[in-house]
């Protein structure tokens, strides 16, 4: 092969290639634009309705989508306030919130079987004027009749709207259960213009909508205006319709003949300048394309022969191909061997990527593990829900210990849990559940175990979407906060005690020193006016000593001074103590204490125990009634029993008596600390304190305290 060959088949290749490029280029050009002039002579109005039809059956298809997906809203509604009975609250809530879902509503309301309106939402119209009044009779509405009567949804004819502007609207109901009342919300038609426009078709084009009664819903027409009749056609106007048959609704589009004549000369005009710009380009580009095709084959042929110049050539390859052909293998030779090498590293680098793999898998398999573990051992409830199709993915067993229910119950059905919440919670919590997909939420509400107890839950969720941001499942954390609720509460009752209790002697003991100071008082005023002072110092002394007493016992920081002693002479002791005062009060106070041993006990302490429990019955004790105080040897131990005819004690009340800061029968009245530092005392000697009462009959705190020092043996 000589030197020369190479470039002068190169010339000879561009040549060709520039013709065939060329030809390529002109001839679907020509017969484009020869094609394109025969279409557009033969224009007529056929073509033109084509593209009427397409543009009305596209406004029919949008428009009855717009009422179709709002008539959906209306039934999911209906469907949802069947299945949960919701109370008229309840209803308002989740009123509110499908039309803030669905802004194309203007009003909703839920009306029961006889037709009175149970529920609206808004309950006012834009200037604030009560709007859908609760209990107005909608008995005579097409659209309550509709849905009562035939059991399926109902869209009216188009009226003008009341209240909120006069734009076209119609009623869209829904029968809520079996005949149980009618959903209706009536849709703002005016959103149609953003539905419909822009129209497309030819230009001039002009659209009409119109109801089952020939009332115009929309109209692009200039001169028809929304709630006229439908327009006459004109002579020399093409004109299409198409039927929305389920709604019965009409649409129609129309154009003038003028102005498609005028658009086909146009297109022709411009199809044609178009062609010959192209034709001119075309040759430009093939020219160009010709020359970077060929150019770099003569720089490569010409490398390849200064590359072979100094060895042999290889016999294997063919002598009688082309030039560029053998140039071509050599080339694809070369590449093959540096791919040979290339597959070789890239095998290397393959095996590390799997090892790597593997110990991600690895990593991933025990994150998951770990991640399992974590979640069935807190106390929180961890839950995974599905949407489409609505199913719990997992659910931690938490579940099972606060909402007192199987996990079984939530594969079946993921929303069973909602059967618990509380009645007076359920609508605002169903309606925020039906709002979870649109973004992260927190909310608390009640729910009611199995067992009867009343917990609250607090929930916390957020949407996950999918790569194409669609939500597909809700995560989230449940809660029990029951516990810390009633701190909070405690909290709160321990404070309000305090400055009730604390306010009252300082009070005493400001007046008494106010009016001690006073200059012109007797020795009489001045001597009782610090009388009063220091019984308020004493009454203050006396609480906080108690809250001390409280504390030091709970703390078993108490110094008990046991000592072998008769209870039965200190109860008779207290008892004698207090028949005046029962006497004063027309009260019986009948004391029985039999023999009993003797046993090891702090005197004092026992002595302000049966103080608190015998002062407590006469308090609560009314004039003619009995308070009974037995003293009785018992198996190991000896009981000190103090009855009262008072109202007795509710079984609620009743769990928390003898807890800190918490009064008896009159609220507000008592330090709330007595009962407690009894209960404290009497477990300080190993014994034990416990009530029996039922409201209505009395009550009668009971103690019993061991004969036997609780770790110690009594003495001899």
């Amino acid at each position: 092969m000589s030197a020369d060959t190479g470039p002068r088949r190169a010339s000879s290749l561009r040549a060709r290639l520039f013709r065939a490029l060329s030809i390529a280029c002109a001839l679907p050009l020509g017969l484009l634009f020869l094609v394109e002039i025969t279409l557009f002579t033969r224009y007529d109005s056929a073509a033109a309705r084509d593209r009427l039809s397409t543009v009305a059956a596209r406004i029919a298809r949008d428009t009855a989508a717009y009422v179709f997906e709002h008539r959906r809203a209306v039934e999911s509604l209906a469907h949802l306030l069947a299945v949960h009975s919701m109370d008229a609250a309840e209803a308002e809530v989740a009123l509110q919130s499908f039309r803030e879902r669905y802004p194309g509503f203007l009003t909703m309301l839920l009306a029961t079987r006889d037709g009175a309106i149970a529920a609206a939402s808004p309950a006012t119209d834009a200037q604030g004027v009560a709007h859908v009044a609760r209990g107005r009779s909608v008995a005579d509405r097409a659209y309550f009749q509709k849905a009562i009567r035939t059991g399926r949804p109902f869209v009216s004819s188009a009226f003008q709207g009341r209240g909120f502007g006069t734009d076209p609207i119609v009623a869209v109901s829904a029968p809520v259960g079996a005949g149980a009342g009618v959903v209706e919300g009536s849709l703002d038609l005016l959103r149609l213009r953003d539905v419909i426009l822009p129209m497309g078709g030819p230009p001039g084009t002009e659209a009409v909508v119109e109801d089952a009664e020939g009332t115009v819903v929309f109209s692009s027409m200039p001169g028809v205006k929304p709630l006229g009749r439908r327009p006459v056609d004109e002579p020399g106007v093409l004109i299409v319709r198409a039927p929305m048959a389920e709604l019965g609704w009409l649409v129609t589009a129309r154009v003038s003949a003028g102005a498609i004549h005028e658009q086909r000369n146009r297109f022709l005009a411009a199809t044609a300048a178009a062609a010959l710009l192209a034709l001119v380009v075309g040759f430009l580009v093939a020219r160009r394309q010709a020359g970077e095709i060929t150019g770099p084959l003569s720089e490569l042929a010409g490398s390849l022969h200064s590359f072979e110049a100094g060895r042999d050539v290889d016999p294997s390859r063919p002598e009688r191909a082309p030039a560029e052909v053998l140039e071509l293998f050599d080339g694809f030779a070369a590449l093959a061997a540096r791919l040979r090498v290339a597959h070789h590293d890239l095998r290397a680098v393959l095996a590390g990527l799997e090892e790597q793999v593997r110990e991600r898998t690895e990593t991933l398999r025990e994150s998951e593990e770990r991640f399992r573990q974590l979640a069935d051992n807190i106390d929180v409830v961890f839950w995974v829900r599905n949407l489409e199709p609505p199913r719990m993915l997992y659910i931690s067993p938490a579940y099972e210990a606060i909402w007192e229910r199987p996990r079984v119950e939530l594969e079946q059905d993921a929303m069973a849990f909602t059967q618990s919440i509380h009645p007076d919670d359920r609508g605002r919590a169903l309606a925020a559940i039906a709002l979870q997909p649109q973004g992260p939420y927190a909310q608390e509400y009640r729910i009611v175990c199995p067992s009867g107890e009343v917990k609250w839950i607090r929930s916390i969720g957020f949407p996950v979407h999918d790569a194409h941001g669609t939500v597909i499942r809700i995560a989230g954390l449940s809660e029990d906060v029951t516990e810390p609720r009633r701190l909070e509460q405690l909290r709160q009752d321990l404070t309000n005690t305090m400055v009730h209790d604390l306010r009252t002697p300082l009070t005493g003991l400001l007046a008494g020193i106010d009016v001690a100071m006073q200059a012109d008082i007797g020795p009489s005023v001045r001597r009782e006016a610090l009388e009063v002072a220091l019984r308020s110092v004493r009454k203050l002394l006396f609480l906080i000593d108690a809250i001390l007493d409280v504390s030091r016992l709970e703390s078993g920081r108490f110094p008990l001074e046991l000592a072998l002693g008769d209870l039965a002479r200190v109860v008779t002791d207290v008892g004698c103590s207090f028949q005046a005062l029962a006497a004063s009060g027309g009260i019986t106070l009948d004391l029985q204490v039999a023999e009993v041993p003797l046993l090891r006990f702090d005197e004092m302490l026992m002595r302000r125990v049966i103080e608190n429990l015998v002062g407590n019955a006469l308090k609560f004790t009314p004039s003619g009634g009995v308070v009974r105080v037995r003293v009785e040897p018992g198996e190991g131990m000896v009981r000190v029993s103090v009855s009262d005819d008072g109202p007795g004690i509710e079984p609620e009340l009743a769990s928390r008596l003898f807890q800190k800061f918490v009064t008896g029968r009159r609220p507000g009245r008592g330090s709330g600390l007595g009962l407690a530092f009894c209960r404290l005392a009497v477990e300080a000697h190993g014994g034990a304190i416990w009530l029996d009462s039922r409201a209505g009959r009395g009550a009668t705190f009971q103690v019993s305290l061991p004969l036997r020092e609780r770790g110690a043996a009594a003495d001899a």
